[in-house]
């Protein structure tokens, strides 16, 4: 007869919560006209427990997707040309050359968009952030998750003469929950 070992119970010690407002200053090359879509992931990659409090490490994956209207420009001019640019010897209206682009794994051909192409700037940071939970002690298990909320705030810094956006500040907010158990 073989005797089993009692699986180890683990006692929920408490649970809490904290919000952390981050802001992250973004340059954009080329320049944008307007954001198309942001996607962010949030992960905790560490936590120190000290008495009543648990301080906690984390990185963010920022993905800010952009369009710049290439080969269009950003204003009406006074001439009323609807934003295109003219050719240098004619009077007629050209699209700036682009007949390829690069792919991470091969290439492609370039769609004729009018309102411009998307581009996208990825970024990494860390974050850390202290969450209070009333009876904890070092040496207690930590889980927990964070989100990103209220991150449409931008506030564009830098402009260009063209009145495109080639910088511009991020702020949004990191909701984290933890639970302790011993």
């Amino acid at each position: 007869m073989e005797t089993t070992k009692p699986s180890e119970q683990r006692v929920a010690v408490g649970d809490g919560k904290t919000q952390l407002l981050c802001e992250t200053y973004i340059k954009i090359k080329p320049p944008m006209s307007e954001i198309i879509k942001e996607t962010y992931s949030a992960e905790i990659t560490d936590y120190t427990v000290f008495n009543d409090q648990v301080l906690v490490k984390g990185i963010i994956d920022h993905t800010f997707y952009y369009q710049h209207p290439h080969g269009i420009k950003a204003q009406d001019d006074e001439n009323g040309d609807n934003g295109k640019e003219r050719g240098s010897n004619s009077g007629e209206y050209q699209e700036e050359k682009v007949d390829e682009f690069k792919c991470l794994d091969g290439w492609g051909n370039l769609v004729n968009f009018y309102g411009g192409i998307v581009h996208f700037h990825r970024q990494f940071f860390e974050f850390t952030g202290n969450v209070e939970i009333v009876g904890v002690i070092p040496g207690d298990v930590c889980t927990g998750t964070a989100q990103i909320t209220h991150f449409d705030l931008f506030e564009a810094t830098e402009l260009e003469d063209t009145g495109l956006i080639s910088g511009g500040l991020q702020t949004f907010k990191i909701d984290v929950a933890l639970t302790a158990t011993r």
